[in-house]
């Protein structure tokens, strides 16, 4: 794919699918490609996760969620 997702082998770090959609957007935007979003497309989301929430999965997931921003920022704000 022409935003080589392949570069990115540090999200695969983390412990939760945090962020992908967010890197994939940005690398799209500088890159000039252009997204689709597509309400009626009948695809429902089933996120089973939700209902088993524990206070150490949540604070994993905070954990999950500073470290992508963290990353993110660095690598393509701070260093770009």
């Amino acid at each position: 794919m022409k935003i080589h997702f392949e570069e990115e082998l540090w999200m695969d770090q983390m412990k939760y699918a945090l962020g992908d959609d967010q890197v994939m957007y940005y690398k799209m935007y500088c890159m000039g490609l252009k997204q689709l979003t597509w309400f009626h497309s009948g695809i429902k989301h089933l996120d089973a996760g939700t209902t088993m929430m524990s206070e150490e999965k949540e604070k994993m997931l905070i954990y999950s969620d500073f470290r992508f921003k963290t990353i993110f920022l660095a690598s393509f704000y701070l260093f770009a």
